[in-house]
């Protein structure tokens, strides 16, 4: 147990992921490249040993959608001193990115099936190293690492801790009934600087995660059957809207273009929402649970991730209800807004400060996001005739 405790303590201390994305040509990592073979899986990755004889506790490091560059070598080499055997593996096969747009399109590829096979062959090989303590194996990451980082923990209980820097959690409880790790889930106010990791992971927890006991589906909610209304087997087109520029690109004209998913929750006499964080754009206000559309996705497929990453719940999308454009002095904001169904999980505030259930009358009693004001009255007009005609 003292192992443990060590072990999230000094990941704990570990600077924040955004505080060097490039990597410094000068650093000469003290830990070295490798590549070899574990469970008959192919994997490569950087290795960096702690001083002294005998055997050592092991850490899995995972990296954040950059790759495996500089920034991790370091983290890597920094848990090394601390007297671990560390090892990053490298998930992106020796590619790194040093924009957004390539990371996004690096991360987009990556099959996550594969993704855990060689995380799993990573762990495997820190345990059969003779100066690796085999049942002293964690793994930290940061980002797309922390989410990796918690599902790397549910699938091997040999995983005794499990730090992960805002990742998203698991939401069932099936899933986490071989978790064995004791688990941080660390986080540091403020977010990345203006302009990181943009496309909705600037958007993950600032606070520290947590990980949900076990509950009860609540089942499905009733099914529901330029800025207007559109009909219930509308579609918003393939090219164009979701297959032009990602979120957060810049347009012709030099402002940020984002496509954002909005999902209307609704128990058959009230509509959830959302208040943003204090530090994000338009912080403090309230607004429809989603995020920014990432490269390669469907509007369905972001609102899916989103309310997960969000508000911890599944769902199934429903018809499109209402798509406009907003235009803010600094960017350019296409939004679609869906009924959902909720499939599983309870709404949990994970990226948001507050959720609140309220009445459609009550939504003009609450300050909205710029973007979301010109649907407000149609909306409730709509929601209140689903409850008279109840």
């Amino acid at each position: 147990m003292k192992g443990i405790i060590t072990l999230l303590l000094a990941c704990a201390l570990a600077t924040p992921a955004w505080a060097e994305v490039a990597p410094r040509p000068e650093y000469r990592g003290k830990g070295h490249m490798l590549q070899t073979t574990q469970d008959q899986i192919r994997i490569a990755g950087y290795l960096a040993l702690p001083k002294g004889a005998g055997t050592h506790p092991g850490v899995v490091v995972i990296q954040e959608w950059w790759g495996l560059n500089d920034w991790v070598k370091q983290q890597t080499d920094s848990l090394a001193l601390h007297g671990y055997v560390a090892f990053a593996p490298d998930l992106y096969k020796g590619k790194v990115a040093y924009d957004e747009a390539t990371a996004h399109q690096l991360m987009s590829g990556m099959d996550e099936g594969e993704a855990m096979k060689t995380l799993r062959a990573g762990a495997d090989f820190l345990r059969s190293r003779q100066d690796v303590r085999a049942n002293g194996i964690g793994v930290i990451g940061w980002c797309l690492g922390g989410r990796y980082a918690i599902r790397l923990s549910a699938a091997d209980p040999g995983i005794r801790a499990c730090v992960a820097y805002y990742g998203a959690p698991i939401t069932d409880p099936a899933a986490i009934q071989g978790f064995q790790a004791a688990i941080l889930g660390a986080s540091v106010r403020g977010g990345p600087p203006q302009g990181g990791q943009e496309s909705g992971l600037q958007d993950l927890p600032r606070r520290a995660a947590r990980l949900r006991q076990p509950e009860q589906s609540l089942g499905r909610f009733p099914p529901r059957g330029r800025e207007g209304r559109v009909g219930a087997h509308a579609r918003v087109p393939e090219q164009g809207a979701q297959a032009g520029l990602p979120s957060g690109q810049e347009g012709l004209t030099g402002v940020r273009l984002y496509e954002v998913a909005a999902g209307i929750l609704w128990n058959g006499s009230q509509v959830l929402i959302a208040r943003r964080q204090k530090d994000d754009h338009q912080g403090g206000r309230w607004e429809f649970p989603g995020g920014k559309r990432h490269r390669g996705e469907t509007i369905e497929g972001c609102l899916k991730r989103e309310m997960l990453e969000e508000i911890g719940i599944e769902i199934a999308v429903g018809p499109l209800w209402r798509a406009l454009t907003h235009v803010y002095p600094d960017r350019r904001v296409s939004l679609y807004f869906h009924f959902c169904d909720l499939v599983r999980g309870t709404p949990t505030p994970l990226q948001c400060d507050e959720l609140r259930w309220i009445a459609p009358a009550q939504l003009e009693d609450h300050p909205f996001v710029e973007g979301d004001l010109p649907v407000l009255p149609d909306l409730a007009r709509d929601l209140t005739s689903k409850v008279v005609g109840a």
